[in-house]
């Protein structure tokens, strides 16, 4: 049961029983259909069912004992629960939103104009310069090995010379000729004999100082001339072969003046070679001369 004064806002369908005024609130642009079963609607813009029109006013329906209100013919689009709406199945087949595909049925379009690679040559000479400032390190640094750290390193080191023992080097056998070694200096050769003569010169005619021996010839290692005395003396030295030379004379060292108490020194790694076959004499000249002459040789 209904009592008193009732304001409703009523949806399709809905119905109202009770003894109570009942306020219908509408407006033109949604009306609102009321059925009033004993025909005692009043009031507002309608009565006695139907649609009835409220433009900002109220219907008053009165009605002694039970009565009812009803409803109907609503918008045709209501707001739904989906919490009560029974479920249907659906079947069928279902796309993604994003489909597959092929390439192969796809149409070609000629595309035309200039494309870029990706990595685009680059002319060094149109980039800007930038100076750059700082400290710029070597490939290679300078280490100072006085901070590097030790590592203990073991195994067996060869050195770039080897120790070798010469009891298993090989023996090679040398001979020599008689006299010295082919090619050599005799006067420099320390297997040779230097033989050293010593004397004073007299007249003017050759002197033999070192007699021939077969083939042999005679290597004048040092000759020292000291002048004595004479009137325009001079020293030469002479070789051949016969008594003092008488045969065959060569000069060997040719005359020089020598003059008193001058010394003339002929030292070299060889001063003269006589031919083979020969004898070495001095010859002097001049008036009364006297020299003495000191000189080692090699006879081979």
């Amino acid at each position: 049961m209904i009592s008193g004064l009732l304001l409703l806002a009523l949806a399709a369908g809905d119905r109202i029983s009770g003894s109570a005024p009942v306020w219908v609130w509408n407006t033109s642009d949604t009306p609102v259909p009321i059925t009033c079963p004993d025909g005692t609607c009043s009031g507002g813009g309608g009565s006695g069912g139907g649609s009835v029109y409220v433009d900002g006013g109220v219907l008053a329906c009165t009605q002694s004992g039970p009565w009812s209100v009803a409803v109907n013919n609503l918008p045709a689009t209501q707001p739904v629960s989906i919490a009560s709406m029974p479920s249907t199945p659906v079947t069928g087949t279902f796309w993604q939103s994003t489909q597959p595909v092929s390439i192969a049925s796809m149409p070609s379009t000629p595309v035309t104009g200039t494309f870029w690679q990706s990595t685009q040559p680059v002319s060094i000479a149109s980039m800007p310069s930038t100076p750059v400032t700082g400290t710029f390190w070597q490939s290679t640094q300078p280490v100072s090995i006085a901070s590097m750290p030790s590592t203990p390193v073991t195994g067996t080191f060869w050195q770039a010379t080897q120790p070798v023992s010469l009891a298993s080097a090989p023996t090679t056998a040398v001979t020599q000729a008689a006299g010295s070694i082919s090619g050599s200096n005799p006067c420099q050769n320390p297997t040779a004999t230097i033989t050293g003569i010593s004397g004073s010169t007299s007249g003017t005619s050759a002197v033999q100082i070192v007699a021939l021996s077969g083939s042999t010839k005679i290597y004048i290692c040092s000759l020292i001339v000291t002048g004595v005395s004479g009137t325009s003396p001079t020293f030469s030295l002479v070789t051949g072969t016969g008594s003092n030379c008488g045969t065959g004379q060569a000069v060997l060292i040719g005359s020089w003046t020598t003059a008193a108490n001058t010394l003339y020194n002929f030292s070299a790694s060889t001063v003269a070679i006589g031919p083979a076959g020969a004898a070495l004499c001095y010859l002097d000249t001049g008036t009364t001369p006297v020299q003495r002459y000191a000189l080692t040789y090699v006879q081979q």
